[in-house]
């Protein structure tokens, strides 16, 4: 019985962390159309970056340069990882919409 608890929380532990992955590469494309939008449009006049390119960027810089070490690591450590990810995107945003704003 105990281990029958053990491997449900275990499975929604991992089914959290792939709903925190996803919801991160959704936020962090929002963060990267933003960021465009505010910062790099008016500075040097580009192009406006719609949200599923600056989503597909942002998923491809994860995949190309980011450090993946997932073996060995305990779920809580990746859903903990996940949650702080989120917390930083949220106040970059809002920095930049600071900066926007004055510019």
């Amino acid at each position: 019985m105990k281990n029958r608890k053990v491997d449900t929380a275990g499975c929604l532990v991992s089914i959290m962390t792939i709903g925190l992955a996803i919801v991160s590469i959704l936020i962090s494309g929002l963060y990267l159309m933003m960021a465009w939008s505010w910062v790099i449009v008016p500075i040097f006049k580009l192009p406006v970056l719609n949200y599923w390119g600056a989503t597909g960027i942002s998923t491809m810089w994860t995949a190309l340069f980011q450090k993946n070490s997932s073996i060995g690591v305990d779920s809580f450590d990746t859903l903990k990882h996940g949650i702080i990810e989120i917390i930083v995107d949220s106040v970059f945003m809002v920095i930049l919409w600071l900066i926007g704003l004055a510019i």
